[in-house]
Parts: structure tokens; C-alpha cells; sequence
């Protein structure tokens, strides 16, 4: 059986929305508390505000954004930046939408997620600002198994584009020897950028390679693949910055909803991936990758999910979560091992297990308040990922 390129996710892949208004100054005042306990840890602090479970951050924004503290909802949640103001009438917060966050929820329970969260801080919200909005699909072009040599490859040169649009390469590897100012090496392009950001951008990048790079599993989740299986997929994503947005008017939410088609229509009619066989740029026929994501994003809804529940990519998490400190574990115990003269094998396994069930028991005996601290901080930094008791 012929394999068919094929749609994995379509969709708003990233949302950020200034608010005026303010947060309490009681709720100001829990934040700048909180804050600084995340600076001593080391790490985000968690805590539970209006029934909502938060990520307190270490840091504000710089000096020139102005915003004193930053606080989340999880990786595929939400996170909101608040500056320490008790003036309703200025801009005084900023929210920003995660891409998996939207993959399961959609844009309009977006909307609504974000006024229920600043509600519950107490928050008053006089008017809202769009800063940028995203809208990407992913594309799977060759069937599992396939050589990397084989399998299809992204042309640069293929892009037909307005003349004023500038152009960025990324490549698979940064060869260090290189006094290039360009980040080369291998030979795969693994990402192409036309646009510019704060105004109109399209961003074509492997976004399997991000993934394994950052050593996560959420979008394997998302496209219903297996991470070990799964060949290249490549994301076609269009970024509307703020200039760009008030040239067609579009201010709030809403106008995003009435007005996105307009926008990837418009887009469309301004850049294509041409087939690489016809000499005659202007005259050559989209590529079959190109037609595949136009009739995507002509499909598509502003609405659209992954079908996903949002437990199901918390749980793929934890499991990131379990590999990283197991792998730090088995790198500790390592060097453990070598530290107590032990290199045999069977010693290791007899000697070793013993010595690591005498350590536990012995701190578990004898320091429990300390383990049960240390335990404590690690459950309050992963707030969004503990499991709610009923």
C-alpha cells in the first residue's frame, strides 16, 4: 500500500493578550511573598490562589517590560506576567497561551481560561489588547522507517516570496570550526523563517526535531504517535505580530475570531513551496507538501482540538519527569559506586543495593523532616502535575 502525506494537527498554536487592569493589593502582596521564597529555592514556587494552582516564578520581566511577577498554570497551561500597580485604567497584565494548551482546549475555552484564572486572583479587567496570535499545521510527508536521505527534504530555494520578506536558514548542527556568521553544519535544513516577527511571519521547521532536542513527548502525544517511530513532521506556522494585526484592524479576541481566515487567506496569496523541477519559479506548481497545507489551513477552525484531554499530556510529562531523574540517578550512582572502590559487577549488585537501602532507611528514620521537606518542595514545584485529591 502507497503511504499518502497526511494532516497530524492543525490549528492556533499560540495566543498572548495584554489586559488592562489589576490585581488586588493583597493578592500583589501574597505574590511578592512567594516570589521571593521561589528565589531562595532556586525554582518556581507553587500555590494554590481562587482555587487555581499557580507557578510562581523567580523573576519578573526586564526593567523595560515592567512586569514584577510571572506565574503559570503548567507547561500546557497559561502563563501571565502582572506588574505591581493598583492603577485599573493601564495595562497592567499580559497573558500567553501555550501551543499544547490550545492543541487540547481550543481558542475559544482559551478566552474563557483566562479571565476564570485572573478572577480568581481577585483581578478587575477593564479591556483587552491582542499582542500576537499563531496558527500552524503539521505535516507528516513520509512513512515510518524512512532514511533520513530519503525522506523529503526543505528547499529554501523553493520558497516564492514577496521581495521585501527576509529570509533565515537554520541547519541541523552548529559547526563549531566555522568562523561563518551563518549557524551551519549537516546536511539538513531543519527550519526556514520569512517575515519578520512583530509583523507577518512564516516559520517552516521539523517540529519532530524540536522535540527530541528538548527531550519531550507532549506533541508525540498530540499527533498519536509513537516518539520512536515517528518520522520527520514538519510544521508550517504563521505568527501575526501587533503592527501587523492593527493594519487590518484587529484589536481583541473577538476580531481574532471574525478575522483569521482572512488573515492565512491573505498570507497564502503572498508566499508558496514551489516543486523544485520546473526552472520557471514563477510558473511552477506548488509542491504536493505546500497543497497539503493549504487545504489545511483552508479547512481549518479557529476552534479546533487535538481531541487529547489535557490529563493525558500531564501524564506524559510525569513520565519526562521520571526519565530525567532516573537518568540522574544512574549517573550519581555512578560515580557512587567509584567513590566506594566498587567495580565488580556482582559486587555492585550486592554491595551497592545494600549500601543505597541503608542510606534511605537511615534518612527516612532519623531525618524524616528533612526528607519530607525536601519532598515537599519538589511537589510544590511541579504543582500542575500532582494529582488532585478528591
Amino acid at each position: 500500500m502507497n503511504f499518502q502525506p497526511d494532516i497530524l494537527h492543525k490549528g492556533c498554536d499560540g495566543l498572548t493578550v495584554a489586559l488592562m487592569g489589576k490585581l488586588p493589593f493583597s493578592t500583589l502582596e501574597r505574590l511578592d511573598k512567594i516570589k521571593v521564597q521561589a528565589g531562595e529555592a532556586g525554582h518556581d514556587v507553587g500555590e494554590e490562589i481562587g482555587g487555581v494552582d499557580f507557578n510562581i516564578m523567580q523573576q519578573g520581566t526586564s526593567a523595560k517590560q515592567g512586569y514584577s511577577f510571572q506565574f503559570h498554570t503548567g507547561r500546557d497551561g497559561i502563563k501571565y506576567q502582572a506588574k505591581k500597580s493598583g492603577d485599573s485604567s493601564q495595562w497592567n497584565l499580559r497573558a500567553r497561551v501555550s501551543a499544547l494548551y490550545l492543541a487540547q482546549s481550543g481558542f475559544a475555552a482559551a478566552h474563557k481560561q483566562i479571565y476564570a484564572d485572573l478572577y480568581a486572583m481577585g483581578a478587575v479587567v477593564i479591556e483587552e489588547s491582542v499582542s500576537d496570535v499563531d496558527f500552524c499545521v503539521d505535516i507528516r510527508m513520509d512513512a515510518e522507517g524512512t532514511p533520513r536521505r530519503k525522506a523529503f527534504q526543505l528547499e529554501p530555494a523553493q520558497f516564492v516570496h514577496h521581495s521585501k520578506m527576509k529570509r533565515r536558514q537554520f541547519y541541523s548542527n552548529v559547526d563549531l570550526e566555522t568562523n561563518d556568521l551563518s549557524i551551519l553544519g549537516g546536511r539538513y535544513v531543519e527550519t526556514v523563517t520569512l517575515g519578520g516577527r512583530g509583523s507577518r511571519q512564516l516559520c517552516v521547521y521539523n517540529k519532530r526535531t524540536e522535540q527530541v532536542a528538548k527531550r519531550r513527548g507532549d506533541w508525540f502525544e498530540v499527533w498519536g504517535k509513537d516518539k520512536e517511530d515517528c518520522p520527520n513532521v514538519w510544521r508550517v506556522e504563521f505568527r501575526f505580530g501587533r503592527t501587523f494585526l492593527r493594519e487590518w484592524n484587529i484589536k481583541d479576541l473577538n476580531d481574532v475570531h471574525d478575522s483569521f481566515g482572512d488573515l492565512i487567506k491573505d498570507s497564502l496569496g503572498c508566499i508558496r513551496y514551489i516543486d523544485g523541477n520546473d526552472s520557471n519559479r514563477s510558473r511552477a506548481a506548488n509542491h504536493t507538501f505546500w497543497d497539503l497545507a493549504e487545504k489545511a489551513f483552508d479547512e481549518m477552525s479557529i476552534d479546533h482540538v487535538s481531541g487529547l484531554v489535557r490529563g493525558r499530556v500531564s501524564a506524559t510529562q510525569k513520565d519526562d519527569l521520571v526519565k530525567m531523574y532516573e537518568g540522574q540517578m544512574l549517573g550519581i550512582m555512578a560515580g557512587l559506586c567509584e567513590a566506594n572502590g566498587l567495580s565488580d559487577t556482582d559486587e555492585i549488585k550486592d554491595e551497592f543495593l545494600s549500601m543505597i537501602s541503608d542510606l534511605v532507611t537511615k534518612r527516612m528514620t532519623f531525618e524524616p523532616d528533612k526528607f519530607n521537606k525536601s519532598r515537599r518542595r519538589t511537589r510544590d514545584k511541579y504543582i500542575n502535575l500532582r494529582t488532585k485529591e478528591a
